[in-house]
């Protein structure tokens, strides 16, 4: 629920939640800088990896659909997600290419297994709104699960506009769809002792995942629904299995995670709600740091050094959280949407001719 006599407005639980999830984006991205030297920041890279984007897709999801559902407003948001997913794929040629000195670095706009890829992936995803509401919501969770686990069985499915992750993930990007359309009062009113549980639950959960560690750590790879299973070195039914078996941690974990956060205003809270801002710029400083590894290799030799790359990943989150960075966002999103009404003013005057 909203807080009632104070200056902030919006929805508390939905904003600790996308802080959360953002923060955990920055410590994945920063654990997975030492995945291959410290076997301890690979374990805390698998447990970060099991829900967090899964989680993020079936939020944005969530958002992504309205009572009053309006083709224009779809439009324009797909246009400000495809103008920041163009500036965000210039921005990393620029550094790869000038300031990396990568001279053999190639601009490639549709094929990319970094990090641009959620935005592309966002883009298709709301696309397809219009046509999935039209269908049976039960026949289209099952085709999704389907799709989603075949996927991996077609080697040509890879990077290509994320088309191997659209197809893992929309499953959860149209759950959140389903979920606010059917107006399920999430987990803001779960009680304290319910959520207590819930981080008992989780922390046995990460206990576990620590013990099973040798396997857990080899079996990552599956969790981020890009590969094909003959990449992953075992047949489509294996992949099956072993996918499946990723998608049903991504639920315990997410919805776990879900139900330990507040629902009440706190003092990160306002940061929850720059969350695209952080994406995009923490992946320039993660890029330039998986170019110099023997720096990040020399911070993090030591377990205080690996505290230190935690509690930085958490100072970058706040920073690129701040409030003058999203004011240059919203300006430079504002130049997207004029762009959007202009073309659908076009349109609609070609129609007219027509």
């Amino acid at each position: 629920m909203l807080q009632k006599n104070c200056l902030y407005t919006r929805n508390p639980y939905f904003d600790n939640l996308k802080f959360g999830l953002i923060l955990l984006v920055v410590i994945g991205h920063m654990s997975d800088l030492l995945k291959d030297s410290s076997f301890i920041m690979s374990v805390i890279r698998s447990g970060i990896y099991f829900f967090h984007m899964p989680l993020f897709v079936f939020v944005s999801g969530y958002f992504s659909y309205h009572e009053k559902f309006s083709i224009k407003k779809n439009f324009l948001k797909v246009i400000n997600l495809f103008g920041w997913y163009i500036l965000f794929k210039f921005g990393l040629f620029f550094e790869h290419y000038f300031l990396l000195g990568e001279s053999s670095s190639r601009l490639s706009l549709f094929l990319d297994g970094g990090v641009p890829w959620y935005l592309i992936a966002l883009i298709i995803w709301q696309l397809l709104i219009p046509y999935i509401l039209l269908l049976e919501r039960k026949k289209v969770q099952i085709v999704l699960i389907l799709i989603g686990l075949a996927a991996g069985c077609v080697q040509s499915i890879g990077d290509y506009m994320a088309l191997s992750r659209i197809f893992v993930f929309g499953i959860f990007f149209y759950g959140g769809m389903y979920f606010k359309q059917a107006k399920t009062p999430f987990f803001i009113t779960i009680s304290k002792k319910y959520r207590v549980l819930a981080g008992i639950l989780l922390l046995i959960s990460f206990f576990l995942t620590y013990i099973c560690r040798n396997y857990i750590v080899k079996l990552t790879i599956f969790s981020t629904g890009r590969y094909s299973y003959h990449i992953c070195n075992v047949n489509n039914l294996q992949g099956i299995v072993l996918r499946g078996f990723f998608l049903l941690l991504a639920v315990w974990f997410g919805v776990l995670f879900m139900c330990i956060i507040s629902p009440n205003e706190h003092i990160y809270t306002k940061w929850g709600k720059n969350t695209l801002q952080v994406y995009i710029l923490h992946t320039f400083i993660y890029v330039y740091f998986l170019n110099h590894k023997q720096f990040v290799y020399d911070i993090a030799n030591a377990l205080q050094g690996k505290i230190i790359l935690i509690i930085l990943s958490v100072v970058v989150t706040i920073f690129l959280s701040g409030e003058w960075i999203s004011q240059w966002f919203k300006k430079i999103s504002f130049i997207f949407l004029r762009i959007g009404k202009t073309l659908l003013y076009d349109l609609e005057v070609e129609e007219k001719h027509d």
